[in-house]
């Protein structure tokens, strides 16, 4: 599951700097920034949010900016995806982040298979058209 799960966060780093690449020669930095005020995170399953996010995350709910989280999977692989999806959110909410999706499907299940790259780029296509 770690090459997916590094797929993934590494595409979805890209990803986001390639959005943000003309926004950050204006702002200055993301995080130095007043004028951004929401941010989109997508991660493979629960807990990355926490174990690679969180500093950042932190910095940006002091900054007041809107944060919405996206979860490929709900981390479902040793069958703990209930207990890990309602972990996840008991965690964002300590941030006060309460747009958070956690996927559940069959193509997105967590474990040591690869995903479809097409499949995970139209679910945060999809997910980031609501938010648009």
């Amino acid at each position: 599951a770690i090459f997916p799960c590094l797929l993934v966060a590494l595409s979805t780093a890209l990803f986001l700097g390639l959005l943000l690449q003309q926004r950050r020669a204006d702002l200055g930095g993301l995080l130095g920034s007043s004028e951004v005020t929401e941010v989109a995170l997508v991660v493979a399953h629960p807990d990355d949010e926490a174990m690679f996010f969180w500093p950042t995350l932190l910095q940006l709910r002091a900054r007041a900016v809107k944060v919405s989280v996206l979860s490929l999977s709900n981390g479902n692989y040793d069958g703990l995806g209930k207990t890990r999806e309602k972990e996840m959110k008991d965690c964002l909410l300590r941030l006060d982040v309460e747009d958070l999706v956690i996927l559940d499907e069959e193509g997105l299940q967590d474990g040591w298979r690869s995903w479809d790259e097409e499949l995970v780029a139209k679910r945060v296509h999809d997910w980031l058209e609501v938010r648009n």
